[in-house]
């Protein structure tokens, strides 16, 4: 979060809800606790928690959870994303997402060109295999920037199809500024760019 007009109001909101004062150090620890977010994720948080939070000593709580929603609703939407990246591209192109976690599970997964050869009864031990991995990766920073597809790799002189899934641009430059955790995802029927590269 960058907007520290918006955090303001809504602190000043937050005060006058439940009547009560809020102490610096509690405004400071609600700052800092949403920094590693984008500012319309917050204020969308903020508000939902203003509309709908019961009590003033659950801000914090209540923020932070819808902040980083359900983790398993997040773990089926980026397993999601890679599924339909393999059923519309295939492994002969690069995929760059808008979440570098994916990227590293698909690493540590085996592989781009490894994943799209598995059979349906393969892919379901896979995403078991996702759901303990993609957590942990969630906010490293050491995840490559997109996936090597098998025509780039082997440098075709005809040039290889290269997709981005998601708010990419958006979301890595989040996470490159220094931020630790990724913005939230778009759905995957959204901003589907595709290009061919020569």
């Amino acid at each position: 979060m960058q907007n520290q007009q918006m955090f303001k109001e809504y602190m000043a909101m937050f005060s006058e809800r439940y009547d009560k004062t809020m102490s610096v150090q509690f405004k400071q620890m609600l700052w800092d606790s949403m920094l590693p977010y984008l500012d319309n994720q917050c204020k969308k948080a903020l508000a939902c928690v203003l509309t709908h939070g019961e009590f003033f000593s659950k801000i914090p709580l209540d923020l932070m959870r819808q902040l980083e929603g359900d983790p398993k609703q997040n773990l089926n939407l980026a397993w999601q994303k890679i599924m339909y990246a393999m059923e519309k591209f295939g492994f002969d192109a690069s995929i760059q997402f808008d979440d570098l976690a994916l990227h590293g599970a698909v690493q540590t997964l085996g592989g781009w060109a490894y994943l799209n050869r598995l059979t349906f009864d393969e892919l379901k031990w896979a995403k078991k295999q996702f759901d303990d991995l993609y957590p942990a990766l969630v906010g490293n920073a050491d995840l490559p920037d997109y996936i090597q597809g098998h025509d780039e790799k082997n440098g075709y002189s005809t040039g290889y199809k290269f997709a981005r899934i998601g708010d990419v641009d958006g979301s890595i430059q989040t996470f490159k500024a220094g931020q630790l955790k990724l913005g939230e995802p778009a759905p995957i029927q959204e901003q589907v760019q595709l290009e061919v590269v020569r």
